[in-house]
């Protein structure tokens, strides 16, 4: 026999950890972004978490979306992908929720190598790399419209294909 599952109204189900979330404008965005994440990439819901709190200094500030390295703890050095979320009237070079917000969670994690920020009408893919120079690491976007597979992420991130 099917269980059925209410769900009360101004609430949905999370895609990614099954959570009851409010129903509000950000959440959409972030939920299409979830199915993404699974359905197109094909990361596991293993390797996601929602809504996780990273550690700066005594603030805790919680990142929408972190992808993690295949296996690993769900811990902050093991973040290799953020994702903040926005409703659409949210301007990305807004102070407290743009863009910055963004590449300051991506520097709070050493090896985080992607970000995205969307507020579904505009997307921008932010990619760390290491300046050799300064040894500093930035976050920088080059017309970047996604971040790509787990294989390309990182090589630790899945064992090479299966020889047949």
């Amino acid at each position: 026999m099917e269980k059925i599952v209410s769900i009360p109204d101004g609430k949905i189900r999370d895609y990614v950890d099954g959570k009851l979330r409010n129903d509000t404008a950000e959440e959409y965005v972030r939920q299409t972004i979830e199915r993404r994440l699974v359905d197109e990439h094909r990361y596991p819901k293993t390797q996601i978490a929602i809504e996780f709190t990273l550690q700066n200094g005594s603030k805790r500030p919680r990142a929408d979306i972190v992808v993690f390295e295949k296996n690993a703890e769900h811990v902050q050095t093991a973040v290799k992908i953020i994702v903040e979320c926005k409703q659409s009237k949210i301007n990305p070079s807004a102070a407290k929720d743009g863009i910055e917000q963004l590449k300051s969670y991506m520097s709070l994690c050493v090896n985080c190598e992607w970000g995205m920020w969307t507020n579904s009408i505009q997307r921008f893919v932010f990619h760390k790399v290491e300046d050799k120079a300064t040894r500093r690491a930035n976050a920088s976007s080059r017309n970047i419209t996604t971040f790509p597979p787990p294989r390309a992420v990182s090589p630790r991130l899945t064992a090479p294909p299966a020889q047949v």
